[in-house]
């Protein structure tokens, strides 16, 4: 079988997108599927910041869609998930087209993200199956007979070790730095609590995050975002919380024990 995954952002890339379309890959590929992918750095777009607009309309509305036996459409991603889908969906009639839906969009200027996610929650209809990853989301979207439940898995032979004995209580944060995953919350939470908190991740807002527990006085937090998987791996094995924090994705915090 032929896969196309169709995605914003891709390896070598490090983001919850690119880690995301690099494991299905290799899963697929392993189970005999060749695999394709095609991301932003394929299409000509400007950037604004953390926002990427999709121009080269001409490339999108073109691509050879006949090579494949399914479409995999990841988002949302404005100006590519969206004009994507619309391609796809106009030329390749009969062809099995997959939405996997990561995330809201979620910019700074909170109206129009609004207006572009509920639009998009009409859209993604166009396709035949909707792949959604949280239980929050299966509510969140429409067409539930075209919705699946597939939550991401771990990849358990790179995470399976032994846990390090360590003194204290230890919490992880995991994640890029950006408003809906709620580490602002999670600072002010921890203030004058017994506790270490190791930050793991990077983002627009590292800044902002730094400054604020700067100001809060916390002595108790360690932002390493310079890290890569083995150290994010060497970190995890001395936890005992592993925090998702991600109010959108998950509507709430979610503890793991570690």
């Amino acid at each position: 079988m032929r896969v196309l995954h169709i995605i914003s952002e891709a390896p070598p890339i490090k983001s919850g997108f690119a880690r995301s379309v690099e494991c299905l890959s290799r899963e697929l590929s392993k189970l005999g599927c060749e695999v394709d992918v095609i991301s932003a750095k394929d299409i000509r777009h400007w950037k604004f910041g953390e926002i990427k607009l999709c121009y080269d309309f001409g490339k999108i509305y073109t691509l050879n869609l006949s090579y494949y036996d399914v479409v995999n459409i990841h988002g949302h991603t404005p100006t590519f998930s969206d004009n994507f889908l619309f391609s796809v969906k106009a030329r390749a009639r009969g062809k099995p087209l997959v939405y996997t839906f990561h995330c809201l969009v979620n910019f700074y200027l909170s109206p129009i993200s609004k207006l572009y996610n509920k639009v998009m929650n009409h859209l993604i209809g166009l396709a035949d199956r909707i792949v959604v990853t949280t239980p929050s989301y299966l509510n969140f979207v429409r067409f539930s007979d075209k919705v699946r439940l597939i939550p991401w898995g771990v990849d358990y032979d790179f995470f399976h070790n032994r846990r390090e004995k360590t003194d204290g209580y230890n919490v992880l944060f995991v994640g890029q730095m950006r408003p809906y995953k709620g580490l602002g919350i999670l600072l002010k939470a921890i203030k004058g609590l017994d506790l270490n908190l190791h930050v793991i991740g990077d983002g627009p807002d590292r800044y902002r995050y730094q400054a604020l527990a700067k100001r809060l006085s916390l002595n108790n937090v360690a932002f390493l975002w310079e890290h890569r998987r083995l150290k994010a791996k060497r970190v995890l094995q001395s936890m005992r919380r592993v925090n998702h924090t991600e109010r959108q994705r998950e509507r709430g915090f979610r503890f793991s024990d570690a």
